[in-house]
């Protein structure tokens, strides 16, 4: 996570048995974490000494920087990685946030930086999440604002058919591939929260409101998000099998 220090200056840091540790920055005034793997391994994004925000990797005590794809993206944030140290984010133009784009998702390891790309018809795109076996999930963003949940697996990029309407957005894959998020039904207006597995999508359903988010999956099929209820009041959901919550 990241928390202020006793200048004021936000860092990102470690806490480990009943002890917080600061993990410091690349040169620059502030840090912040994002993922831990099993080995310790924290990633985020911090700000260097020429003022530019980068990705790094801290790992026994010391803090990597990951670099940027280059050219117009100058900046870049990592947001997930795995216990083989593979590690993706964003690379993006320094105008604009990590999470606001333009820019492309990209794949860090073995010291190497790779643009994962976007799909044929779409400018830029945003990595989500990486299992275990190096599968990527994210989407495409085209200059309208669409965006198309897609998945990148030895990295060749294909789109996840979602719930048929014009907005989707993943958030989440586990190590058997089901990959989780939010999507607009088609004809609907708002999202509901899908389950896509074995080519196809599941609508996961609310607790009788509009609305639904999925925002987690573990290695069982179990996940949780929220939705709102018949009154409009927004709940916590745990689906424990497809469609059931």
């Amino acid at each position: 996570g990241e928390s202020f220090t006793a200048s004021g200056k936000v860092h990102a840091f470690l806490w480990r048995k009943a002890k917080m540790s600061d993990l410091g920055t690349l040169g620059g005034p502030s840090s912040t974490a994002l993922a831990i793997n099993e080995h310790g391994q924290v990633v985020g994004s911090s700000s260097t000494a020429a003022g530019r925000t980068h990705a790094f990797l801290w790992q026994n005590g010391e803090m990597t920087d990951l670099g940027t794809l280059g050219r117009v993206y100058s900046d870049s944030g990592a947001v997930a990685i795995n216990d083989r140290a593979q590690v993706v984010g964003d690379s993006f133009k320094p105008t604009v946030t990590q999470t606001g784009q333009p820019g492309h998702a990209f794949l860090w390891q073995n010291g190497k930086m790779t643009d994962l790309g976007a799909l044929r018809g779409y400018r830029d795109s945003h990595a989500a999440a990486i299992n275990q076996r190096g599968v990527v999930v994210g989407e495409s963003i085209a200059k309208t604002g669409k965006r198309q949940t897609v998945l990148w697996r030895g990295g060749k990029i294909a789109p996840i058919r979602t719930l048929g309407g014009g907005f989707s957005g993943s958030i989440e894959i586990n190590d058997h591939g089901q990959v989780i998020g939010s999507s607009v039904p088609a004809g609907g207006a708002v999202v509901h929260a899908f389950l896509w597995q074995s080519g196809k999508s599941l609508d996961l359903g609310t607790l009788g409101g509009a609305e639904s988010d999925a925002a987690a999956i573990n290695e069982n099929g179990q996940i949780v998000g929220v939705s709102n209820t018949a009154n409009g009041a927004r709940h916590a959901v745990l689906w424990t099998k497809m469609g059931d919550s």
